[in-house]
């Protein structure tokens, strides 16, 4: 604004931390604490007034101003020797909330080192660094917080997200049990062990963990059963038919694995039908639905919800 030559050719990116770094290297050899008091009342004025601004304007919903003032308190607090854990916790969020990605990592990158809200700041750092696409340094950060605090069921959750998304069901599983054990009584957490047990082609553990979490409660583990139970049937029907006609095998397989796979399809049905109750306007419920009637040869009931669908 100046037209000041050597003022425009100033990086203030650059100038603002060689400032910052100055302030707390002099705290750091003044042994003597001659500028204490100087460097304290230079940056409390300003940590003060940038607080001020970040607080209104996060309350306003402006968020980018929000962002540096409260970024910018915390940073002035820091060459105090603070540790502003709110206003990094906040303005991190403020960040997040405008797609500031790398300046909310660093944010909470400190309120994660701190301990403050331990849960939200790490759930927060490790969504920060995978929008960076930073996937070995939040598994890092993630296993390290699940070891600090081995009894935090968000955390952990964090966690077992992370190597959902990232397709790797075992650790998943493992992880997901130790945070079952903390809360045995989870619906949420058990049906997603019964999904990914699923996943795995683990019947007898995916079947556990869906009726437990029907047991508790969960509205999704009932159409979960029935497809459990549905694809087992279809999967016997399949190779089934994969034995070659008329030999040995085929006289001494055959007909037991029909028979299996309409004893599966009949279990799926009371499941399929509750859900369809629950959601009578869910297509993928009814088609389910649909598709056990004709397996078990019940034309009536598919041809009544053959009609439903195609009222849809």
């Amino acid at each position: 604004m100046s037209g000041d030559a050597d003022l425009k050719a100033v990086d203030p990116e650059m100038s603002v931390e060689k400032g910052f770094d100055a302030l707390k290297r002099s705290r750091e050899v003044d042994t003597k604490e001659a500028y204490t008091d100087q460097i304290d009342d230079y940056c409390n004025f300003y940590r003060s007034n940038f607080a001020n601004m970040g607080i209104t304007s996060y309350e306003e919903g402006k968020y980018e101003e929000a962002m540096g003032g409260l970024l910018g308190a915390a940073t002035f607090g820091e060459a105090m020797g603070l540790k502003d854990s709110a206003y990094f916790f906040y303005g991190g969020i403020a960040a997040f909330k405008i797609e500031k990605w790398k300046e909310a990592e660093e944010a909470f990158a400190k309120t994660v080192e701190w301990g403050y809200q331990p849960g939200s700041s790490v759930y927060y750092y490790s969504q920060s660094l995978l929008k960076q696409d930073k996937k070995a340094e939040t598994e890092t950060m993630l296993k390290a917080q699940v070891a600090k605090y081995p009894k935090d069921k968000d955390i952990m959750i964090e966690l077992i997200n992370f190597y959902i998304d990232t397709d790797r069901k075992p650790e998943a599983i493992e992880v997901l049990n130790a945070a079952i054990a903390l809360d045995p009584s989870n619906p949420i957490l058990i049906y997603t062990a019964g999904t990914i047990y699923e996943n795995m082609g683990d019947f007898t553990n995916a079947e556990t963990n869906y009726l437990k979490a029907k047991e508790l409660g969960d509205k999704n583990a009932g159409f979960a059963l029935g497809s459990l139970y549905f694809n087992k049937g279809a999967d016997l029907v399949t190779e089934a038919n994969k034995i070659p006609f008329g030999t040995p095998e085929y006289n001494e397989k055959y007909e037991p694995m029909v028979a299996q796979s309409k004893e599966y399809f009949n279990k799926a049905l009371p499941y399929l039908e509750q859900a369809a109750q629950e959601h009578p306007k869910d297509l993928i419920v009814l088609e389910a639905l649909k598709q056990a009637y004709g397996k078990v040869g019940n034309t009536e009931k598919f041809l009544e919800i053959k009609k439903k669908i195609e009222e849809r």
